[in-house]
Protein backbone atom coordinates (compact mmCIF):
# COMPACT_ATOMS: atom_id res chain seq x y z
CA UNK A 1 0.00 0.00 0.00
CA UNK A 2 1.50 3.26 -0.80
CA UNK A 3 0.57 6.46 0.86
CA UNK A 4 1.52 10.06 0.53
CA UNK A 5 2.29 11.96 -2.51
CA UNK A 6 5.81 13.06 -4.56
CA UNK A 7 8.59 12.69 -2.58
CA UNK A 8 6.83 11.89 0.70
CA UNK A 9 5.43 9.02 -0.26
CA UNK A 10 6.07 5.85 1.69
CA UNK A 11 5.13 2.43 0.96
CA UNK A 12 3.62 -0.31 3.86
CA UNK A 13 3.64 -3.89 3.65
CA UNK A 14 -0.03 -4.88 4.36
CA UNK A 15 0.50 -8.47 5.02
CA UNK A 16 3.00 -7.46 7.84
CA UNK A 17 0.11 -5.42 9.41
CA UNK A 18 -1.92 -8.09 9.39
CA UNK A 19 0.26 -10.54 10.81
CA UNK A 20 0.97 -7.97 13.83
CA UNK A 21 -3.47 -7.58 14.45
CA UNK A 22 -4.01 -10.93 15.29
CA UNK A 23 -7.06 -13.59 14.06
CA UNK A 24 -10.01 -12.39 16.05
CA UNK A 25 -8.83 -8.47 14.73
CA UNK A 26 -8.22 -9.24 11.34
CA UNK A 27 -11.76 -11.10 10.95
CA UNK A 28 -13.72 -8.80 12.69
CA UNK A 29 -12.13 -5.48 11.41
CA UNK A 30 -15.28 -5.06 8.64
CA UNK A 31 -17.57 -5.09 11.26
CA UNK A 32 -15.30 -2.23 13.28
CA UNK A 33 -15.07 -0.21 9.80
CA UNK A 34 -18.70 -0.50 9.42
CA UNK A 35 -20.24 1.08 12.78
CA UNK A 36 -17.06 3.36 13.06
CA UNK A 37 -17.06 6.52 11.12
CA UNK A 38 -16.89 4.51 7.21
CA UNK A 39 -17.66 6.53 4.37
CA UNK A 40 -21.39 6.38 5.12
CA UNK A 41 -21.79 5.79 8.86
CA UNK A 42 -21.92 8.92 10.99
CA UNK A 43 -19.77 9.57 13.76
CA UNK A 44 -20.53 7.73 17.18
CA UNK A 45 -21.31 11.15 19.52
CA UNK A 46 -18.24 11.51 21.23
CA UNK A 47 -16.22 8.70 20.50
CA UNK A 48 -13.69 9.16 18.17
CA UNK A 49 -12.06 6.75 15.29
CA UNK A 50 -9.04 6.24 17.99
CA UNK A 51 -10.62 5.44 21.28
CA UNK A 52 -12.78 3.45 19.14
CA UNK A 53 -9.77 1.69 17.94
CA UNK A 54 -7.87 1.43 21.17
CA UNK A 55 -11.19 -0.54 22.66
CA UNK A 56 -11.90 -2.95 19.74
CA UNK A 57 -8.34 -4.01 20.17
CA UNK A 58 -8.50 -4.85 23.31
CA UNK A 59 -11.62 -6.58 23.16
CA UNK A 60 -11.85 -7.52 19.38
CA UNK A 61 -14.36 -10.88 19.76
CA UNK A 62 -17.40 -8.35 20.56
CA UNK A 63 -17.62 -7.84 16.91
CA UNK A 64 -17.65 -11.93 16.03
CA UNK A 65 -20.92 -11.94 14.70
CA UNK A 66 -20.87 -9.11 12.57
CA UNK A 67 -21.37 -9.33 8.79
CA UNK A 68 -21.91 -13.18 9.15
CA UNK A 69 -25.75 -13.61 9.89
CA UNK A 70 -25.41 -12.64 13.58
CA UNK A 71 -27.69 -10.81 15.47
CA UNK A 72 -27.78 -7.27 16.50
CA UNK A 73 -26.61 -8.23 20.14
CA UNK A 74 -22.85 -7.91 18.86
CA UNK A 75 -23.55 -4.41 17.63
CA UNK A 76 -24.72 -4.17 21.09
CA UNK A 77 -22.38 -5.24 23.10
CA UNK A 78 -19.62 -3.41 21.11
CA UNK A 79 -21.28 -0.19 21.64
CA UNK A 80 -21.99 -0.31 25.48
CA UNK A 81 -17.97 -1.19 25.22
CA UNK A 82 -17.19 1.91 23.34
CA UNK A 83 -19.52 4.20 25.86
CA UNK A 84 -18.23 2.17 29.17
CA UNK A 85 -21.62 0.28 30.15
CA UNK A 86 -21.23 -3.25 30.16
CA UNK A 87 -23.75 -4.06 32.84
CA UNK A 88 -26.79 -4.70 31.49
CA UNK A 89 -27.42 -7.93 30.09
CA UNK A 90 -28.79 -7.97 27.69
CA UNK A 91 -27.20 -4.92 26.57
CA UNK A 92 -28.80 -1.74 25.99
CA UNK A 93 -27.33 1.08 23.72
CA UNK A 94 -29.89 3.62 24.86
CA UNK A 95 -29.21 3.31 28.48
CA UNK A 96 -25.38 3.62 28.05
CA UNK A 97 -25.30 6.67 25.04
CA UNK A 98 -27.91 8.38 28.29
CA UNK A 99 -25.42 7.70 30.89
Amino acid sequence: MIFGTGKQRKCYLVHTISEKLGGNVRRNILGFYALTECDTTSALNGISKKTAWVKYIAQPDTLESIGRDGDALAVSKFLCVLYGCCQDHPPNIDTCRYR
